[in-house]
């Protein structure tokens, strides 16, 4: 279902203090290097650990990001392609699986009484319809499309989901 084309959203200032804990986790990866612990670790071992941190830091800044915008309101009134209002406003909470991890969103659903919501901040940071990100399922496609990829995948047709099944390259990905 499409909704308006372009909608405005309000500026709501977080209910909470901004913690900055993107900032944090990577003060704390300096550390990690400036430590004594790291100068007897082997190099494949150094990177194997600052990959680890690495991708966790970015998880922590994406999630920011989304929680930026988790109390952000339309300006205006929401309308679907099917031309009826969705005056009812409630927060929906659902989790995106990310190529640097999980990461979950709050975000402002619009509803009418028999009508599924629609969620503009959706269509306007280009979520998926499904629990994967665009990214996560292109890195995914691109390495199991590999002729050496051990990556099995197995598709429910009918919810248009797919089903990934362990594979020793998934943890690269899933971290």
């Amino acid at each position: 279902m499409s909704m308006n084309p372009v909608l405005a959203f309000s500026t709501v200032e977080h209910p909470y203090e901004y913690t900055d804990q993107g900032r944090k986790y990577y003060d704390g990866i300096i550390n990690f290097l400036d430590s004594e612990e790291n100068h007897s670790m082997k190099l494949s071992d150094l990177e194997q650990e600052l990959e680890k941190q690495g991708r966790e830091l970015m998880r922590i800044l994406l999630q920011e990001h989304l929680d930026k915008f988790s109390h952000s309101r339309c300006e205006q009134p929401v309308c679907g392609s099917d031309g009826i209002d969705r005056p009812n406003v409630r927060s929906h909470d659902r989790k995106i699986e990310t190529v640097f991890g999980t990461v979950s969103t709050s975000r402002t659903g619009y509803g009418n009484e028999g009508m599924a919501s629609l969620h503009p901040l959706d269509t306007q940071l280009n979520l998926p319809t499904e629990r994967y990100s665009l990214f996560f399922l292109h890195t995914f496609s691109y390495i199991a499309s590999s002729p050496d990829s051990p990556v099995l995948i197995r598709t429910a047709s009918s919810t248009g989901s797919i089903n990934i099944l362990p594979s020793p390259i998934l943890p690269v990905l899933a971290r």
